[in-house]
């Protein structure tokens, strides 16, 4: 484990709800996985690659913030953000469906340092697109 729950608090700013004290490791589990998807390698080797027995700083805040998503997510009341009765009206939040990607995206500068992921910045490959599983039954 790479952040202790007294360092999850202080990084995200809030004390962690019962949900996220009762499921620490499962979420902090998570949340490194992404980190390393993100990364494109774990953090085992970016320990090794720094020569360093933990996480530096600012590697250890998007973890936390990787962390804190998990509970957006889950909180989270997807679809309607506005209804109308007469005309028949309602809006949608374009926004709540993307909590991860504003936070890799609010966090793009830390990942790019120490990411090994040959310099693409963007896109989609064949795994991460769903569309090439459609056959695959």
């Amino acid at each position: 484990m790479y952040l202790t729950q007294d360092e999850t608090e202080a990084l995200l700013g809030r004390s962690l709800t019962n949900i996220e004290i009762n499921n620490f490791t499962l979420y902090q589990q998570i949340a490194t996985t992404r980190l390393e998807d993100l990364l494109c390698r774990t953090l085992e080797d970016v320990l090794r690659d720094l020569s360093a027995t933990e996480l530096p700083l600012d590697l250890k805040l998007v973890l936390a913030r990787l962390f804190g998503c998990l509970t957006a997510e889950n909180n989270a009341e997807i679809g309607v953000e506005s209804k109308r009765v007469e005309d028949f009206d309602i809006s949608y939040n374009q926004n709540i469906n993307n909590i991860y990607a504003l936070t890799v995206q609010a966090n793009s500068q830390t990942i790019l340092k120490y990411a090994k992921c040959c310099n693409i910045r963007s896109g989609k490959t064949l795994l991460q697109d769903i569309k090439y599983y459609d056959n695959i039954r």
